[in-house]
């Protein structure tokens, strides 16, 4: 068959995503295949750009209770839940933290600023996480780089939605306060 010619219905062409799961570990690729599955972080990515993403973070542990950073703590890293759940201490009471679990980003913030914190997170139960570096914004790679910014962006729209339906809440809250005080 010449390169020209179609392959029969139902042969697939390789891709480079299987041309990079034959070359990796099966706890590599496992670890791939549930990042790509459970953490809207990655929905961009296949598992070639997954794995060069990889390479360029650090695999971390936490027990409960253990401050992974603090509000004012200079930020440089963001955080992807692989196992476990985290709280957001925004500083408020208890009941309006956010709680993160597996799949989750946090810390993105960091990644584009590098400003210093503006919460605390704990984790809440035992806890693996990657750390992503800004220095991937200065990878080689410029589609990696692209789709990095991309999938930070989707992050942050999320993050500012959720916020969104809280002070809505909030607002609600106070309207029917207002109104039964008069």
């Amino acid at each position: 068959m010449s390169p020209q010619e179609p392959k029969p219905s139902g042969e697939k062409s390789p891709t480079k995503s299987d041309e990079v799961n034959k070359t990796l570990s099966p706890e590599l690729k496992a670890l791939i295949d549930r990042l790509i599955e459970t953490c809207l972080f990655f929905f961009l990515m296949d598992a070639g750009e997954v794995e060069a993403f990889l390479h360029q973070c650090k695999s971390e542990k936490a027990e409960p209770g253990e401050m992974i950073f603090r509000k004012g703590d200079e930020g440089n890293d963001m955080y992807i839940i692989v196992t476990g759940e985290v709280i957001v201490l925004s500083g408020g009471d208890e009941e309006h933290n956010l709680r993160l679990g597996e799949g989750e980003v946090f810390g993105e913030i960091a990644l584009i600023e590098g400003i210093p914190r503006t919460a605390s997170v704990r984790a809440e139960t035992k806890t693996s996480f990657l750390t992503v570096s800004r220095r991937i914004l200065e990878t080689n790679a410029p589609l990696l780089r692209a789709k990095v910014l991309a999938n930070v962006a989707h992050q942050t729209v999320g993050s500012l939605l959720k916020a969104d339906e809280e002070i809505n809440r909030l607002r609600a809250e106070v309207e029917r306060l207002s109104a039964g005080a008069t």
